[in-house]
């Protein structure tokens, strides 16, 4: 299983070109999510053929589904060490930080794009209930995206 980076919502060219940069030195593949792939599990995307990303695409006329904005990143098939690796050189190469950062697992690989950020932004705002600043992205949202997702990425 290659080493896989899934890149969201990073609307500057310089830093998706600095990303792309260091994925080429690593040699990790490197796949720009747009946002009619967000209905396609992330392990399909990951790893998957172009022929099983089709069943899932939005069709243009679809209603509106729920969506995301806040740049994301998600990390399949790296090992602790060479997950390590990659975020110490972003910060060297003074990539600006991604909050949103998830790893590909057994549990979440049926999980699609819209799941990650609300179980992030859950996870993130139980375990500093106490400060303020986690703020969690808006409720409507969340309720969408929550919705949206499978009982399996909840």
């Amino acid at each position: 299983m290659k080493e896989t980076i899934l890149l969201y919502n990073l609307d500057s060219a310089a830093i998706r070109n600095k990303i792309k940069f260091l994925c080429i030195q690593g040699g990790i593949h490197i796949r720009v999510v747009e946002k009619n792939q967000y209905d396609v599990p992330i392990g399909t995307l990951a790893f998957g053929k172009k022929e099983d990303m089709e069943l899932y695409l939005r069709s243009e006329s679809s209603e509106e589904k729920p969506s995301f904005n806040d740049p994301m990143l998600v990390f399949a098939g790296f090992t602790g060490q060479k997950l390590d690796q990659f975020l110490n050189a972003m910060r060297k190469q003074k990539i600006p930080k991604i909050n949103l950062k998830a790893m590909l697992t057994s549990s979440s690989i049926t999980c699609t794009p819209i799941s990650i950020p609300t179980r992030a932004w859950s996870r993130r705002s139980t375990a500093s209930a106490s400060t303020s600043r986690a703020a969690a992205p808006s409720a409507s949202w969340a309720s969408r995206a929550a919705a949206r997702a499978s009982p399996r990425c909840r």
